[in-house]
C-alpha cells in the first residue's frame, strides 16, 4: 500500500472511528438496555453498566517483538511483510500497540 493510500485511510478513520473496539462497544450498549429492560429489580437493585458487556475491556496489551524497519522516500516500511501487514490491521482495528524503540548508538 503507498503511503499516500494509508494516509487517506488514516484521515477518513479520524472522521468516524471504525473496527472492533467501535463494533463492540455498540454492541454492548444493546445487551446493556436489553439487560436493564429484564433485569429483575427485587435479585440485582443496580443496573447493568457498559462495561459488564465489553469483551475487550479487559485485555492487556499486546507486547511485540522489536521491528526491524528502513526509512524509505515514501517514509517507514518494516522489513517483514507479515508484520507490516499485522500492524496496519492493528491500527485500523483499534488496538494499541506498544513499541520500544532502540537508541540510536
Amino acid at each position: 500500500m503507498p503511503q499516500s493510500e494509508y494516509e487517506e485511510w488514516r484521515e477518513f478513520y479520524q472522521l468516524g472511528a471504525w473496527g472492533v473496539t467501535v463494533q463492540d462497544s455498540m454492541s454492548a450498549q444493546l445487551a446493556q438496555i436489553l439487560a436493564n429492560v429484564n433485569r429483575d429489580r427485587s435479585k440485582r437493585p443496580t443496573p447493568y453498566s457498559l462495561a459488564d458487556f465489553m469483551l475487550y475491556r479487559d485485555r492487556e496489551p499486546e507486547r511485540a517483538p522489536m521491528l526491524e524497519a528502513e526509512h524509505t522516500a515514501s517514509g517507514i516500511q518494516l522489513k517483514d511483510v507479515n508484520q507490516q501487514t499485522e500492524l496496519l490491521i492493528a491500527q485500523f482495528s483499534g488496538a494499541t500497540i506498544f513499541r520500544a524503540v532502540p537508541p540510536k548508538q
